[in-house]
């Protein structure tokens, strides 16, 4: 019984679900060459939101949260569903 709630404990959370989008808003964080005039929020065209989608969608969950130090965040999307609702994405560089 002991082992069984280890191993319940230590498993990862489902990956959320990423509902369609109906649009998408990418905003770049200065840093690394890009400047402060360089970070308007930009509309991703609505011809391209799938490709944006299937690039924001996270494929599994990642343990340990964001470590600023190791994989900077370099933008932040804000997706748009049909209901209203909206979702922050954090995207990181990793090498």
């Amino acid at each position: 019984m002991c082992g069984v709630f280890v191993f319940l404990t230590h498993q990862a959370p489902t990956t959320p679900e990423f509902r369609p989008p109906t649009a998408i808003r990418v905003t770049l964080y200065p840093g690394d060459g890009i400047g402060e005039t360089d970070c308007e929020p930009v509309d991703i065209p609505p011809e391209r939101l799938d490709l944006a989608s299937r690039l924001l969608t996270p494929s599994k969950y990642f343990r340990g949260g964001v470590h600023e130090f190791i994989t900077r965040v370099v933008a932040e999307a804000v997706v748009t569903h049909a209901d209203g609702s909206q979702t922050s994405v954090l995207v990181q560089a990793h090498g």
